[in-house]
């Protein structure tokens, strides 16, 4: 649950709020869809900007009929399926509507996302490409291969109760003194943690650092923290030079398959470009939206290569249409 509430954590940490910063940042929290975490996700963007664009999330998978070959059908969060075809697909869940801000004085938009995921048989990778809109990832495939890999050097650190304590009792929001790497300096001066380093440098610089927590109801009890739902008991350390971004965004993005249920998933269509649009075109109408083609590419482990090409656009009301270019 909050190896994505640690990545979350870590974009804001490096990131410098813009005025619309919230959109980008909702592409990669809707795309996760565990119900236990949305208020965290609420707080955090309610954190950045008060009034922003609201992004939403429906999903889609690609499901290989034979193969080299695949087809495409969207589904949405309630379990509902859409095969996609060279007939318009109208999307219940993928939507915009125009808001006006009224402390900015300019027009903004609303907007749910399309997801993506592909099931099929020996694929190797998959690459989406899109003319005018973009992609965000949380690639838990790679996370998950990261921890598997033998040269992959992870350092996990246990906090102690009364560090536990202090750590969540920081304003979540007071993001400075929340930082992972100075609490972490902060401990190393109370006590030894070289055990946990081995023969490895103990320069916390030299790692990327996460929080990992648990909502054991116990341990959440313990600490008081009902009303959070979890709490934050250990931190993990990856090498710098080991260490590969599993959130991504692009025009072109490409995911690998690492394991054997040949399953590429967790790609969320960016929208960003249509709110772009409005602002600078408060009067258009929705229907006027960029349209846009986004190409699939599967590449399979015998390295043939499939493409498909899904065409993109908006109705007056603003409802996704998505059509296989034939």
């Amino acid at each position: 649950m909050h190896e994505f509430d640690k990545e979350i954590k870590k974009s804001i940490e490096e990131i410098k709020p813009d005025l619309y910063m919230k959109t980008r940042l909702a592409a990669k929290i809707n795309a996760y869809k565990k119900p236990k975490q949305q208020h965290i996700f609420k707080k955090v963007c309610a954190a950045v900007l008060a009034a922003a664009i609201v992004c939403g999330s429906v999903g889609g998978y690609f499901a290989v009929q034979r193969q080299n070959d695949f087809t495409i059908t969207a589904y949405a969060d309630d379990g509902k399926t859409y095969p996609l075809s060279n007939h318009d697909v109208k999307m219940p869940f993928g939507k915009v509507e125009k808001v006006y801000f009224e402390e900015m004085g300019t027009t903004g938009l609303n907007s749910t996302t399309t997801g993506f995921e592909i099931h099929g048989k020996d694929i190797d990778e998959v690459t989406f490409k899109s003319n005018i809109y973009g992609f965000e990832i949380f690639d838990e495939d790679m996370r998950d291969n990261h921890q598997e890999r033998d040269d992959y050097f992870i350092v996990k650190i246990p906090l102690n109760d009364e560090e536990i304590a202090e750590y969540n009792a920081i304003d979540s929001f007071d993001l400075e003194d929340r930082t992972q790497k100075s609490f972490l300096k902060k401990i190393m001066k109370n006590r030894d943690l070289s055990e946990y380093f081995g023969e490895n440098s103990m320069n916390i610089d030299d790692y990327h650092v996460f929080n990992i927590s648990t909502d054991s109801k116990d341990i959440v009890e313990k600490f008081n923290l009902e009303y959070q739902g979890y709490v934050y008991t250990h931190f993990r350390l990856v090498k710098n030079e080991d260490y590969e971004d599993i959130t991504r965004s692009g025009k072109k993005i490409t995911e690998k398959n690492y394991d054997d249920e040949d399953k590429i998933s967790d790609v969320c269509l960016d929208t960003w470009a249509a709110t772009e649009y409005v602002m600078e075109h408060p009067d258009t109408k929705l229907s006027d939206l960029p349209k846009d083609t986004i190409e699939v590419t599967v590449k399979f482990k015998s390295g043939k290569t499939a493409t498909k090409n899904i065409q993109i656009e908006f109705d007056d009301l603003g409802y996704m249409h998505c059509q296989i270019e034939e």
